[in-house]
């Protein structure tokens, strides 16, 4: 259900969001006396068990319930310090913990929300690996290879007859030649998205000029494929286009392509030195795109906020929601 002039995004919160909100804000104080009392009871014990051990230690006695500690109180002090700290960390963690909880409740179920009116779509808190094909786009070598891979928040959903999943993903890996530093370089930072394709498409590989890899990734895991040209100057200098066949791969392109894909990149991609770096793969009815965009995407942490600035967030997210949608249109050339 899309949002339409009679129903708009201020209905729309007040009606389902700005309820969940405040039955949120209420849940800590519930919850806060019983996290309370199990932090007071861990204290309590850590410190019985850090005078029993303190005892052991420093050679002391416990006769008829009476501790009778040795001399060297050195060792009992320091334990008893070590305990009172390592319990104010717990009491912290276990007061914190609940509103982790219920932030973490309260942005899945908003974003489901959301998602159902910005696209019909499904809202995913944590995309998991295999949600996108990041192998496949790996070894073509369009989001870089190796290293470890985070998956942030994902959207899944339909726009002009078109399935899309899109979900935020941050490669790592670490300096080569360095084995001792923990110092990692990003191989890739932005957003990966999967849709259907309205025609079928030979095997086409689209990367920006500057894209840091090694072109050899491409020849050796698409089957030995050449580079072409598209034909479009401003097209050419910025992006290398790889296919088996450069008269087939224009021809499945069409002569508006070049244009579209411009004004994609130009649009979507944005973000330090890869502003404007976008590489996309056409395979069969399926096209992978890989953005790159140095922007918190899906954000939906309420931590902190109240009502007017969670509401503001909110409006944020459902056109962020609506960027698959856009995105589609701009390569298609509906837009």
């Amino acid at each position: 259900m899309y949002l339409t002039a009679n129903h708009t995004f201020s209905q729309l919160y007040a009606s389902t969001i700005a309820p969940l909100l405040r039955r949120a804000a209420g849940q800590p104080e519930k919850i806060r006396p019983r996290a309370r009392t199990w932090a007071v009871t861990a204290c309590a014990l850590a410190c019985v068990l850090a005078c029993v051990l303190a005892c052991v230690l420093t050679g002391g006695l416990i006769l008829g319930g009476v501790v009778f500690l040795a001399p060297d109180i050195q060792t009992a002090l320091f334990l008893l310090g070590f305990a009172a700290f390592s319990t104010l960390i717990l009491c912290g963690v276990m007061m914190r913990e609940p509103h982790r909880a219920i932030d973490a409740r309260l942005a899945e179920h908003t974003g489901e929300i959301l998602a159902g009116h910005a696209c019909d779509g499904t809202y995913v808190q944590t995309a998991p690996l295999d949600w996108l094909p990041l192998k496949r786009m790996a070894e073509i070598g369009v989001i870089g290879w190796g290293g470890s891979c985070h998956m942030g928040a994902g959207l899944e959903g339909g726009w002009q007859d078109k399935r899309f999943r899109i979900a935020s993903v941050h490669k790592t890996r670490k300096m080569s030649g360095d084995t001792d530093s923990d110092d990692r370089r990003v191989v890739f930072s932005g957003l990966v998205m999967r849709t259907d394709w309205h025609r079928s498409m030979p095997l086409i590989v689209i990367r920006p000029r500057t894209l840091i890899g090694d072109h050899a990734s491409v020849r050796t895991h698409v089957s030995q494929m050449p580079q072409w040209i598209l034909g479009h100057d401003g097209f050419d200098a910025r992006f290398e286009l790889w296919s088996r066949s450069g008269t087939i791969a224009r021809q499945a392109l069409g002569p508006e392509f070049g244009d579209c894909f411009l004004r994609f990149a130009d649009a979507f991609a944005r973000g330090g030195a890869h502003a404007g770096h976008v590489a996309a793969v056409f395979d069969g009815m399926t096209l992978l795109l890989a953005v790159e965009r140095h922007e918190t995407f899906l954000d939906l942490d309420s931590h902190g906020l109240d009502e007017t600035a969670f509401q503001d967030k909110c409006a944020d997210v459902i056109d962020e929601m609506r960027l698959p949608c856009r995105m589609i249109d701009t390569l298609t050339g509906a837009a």
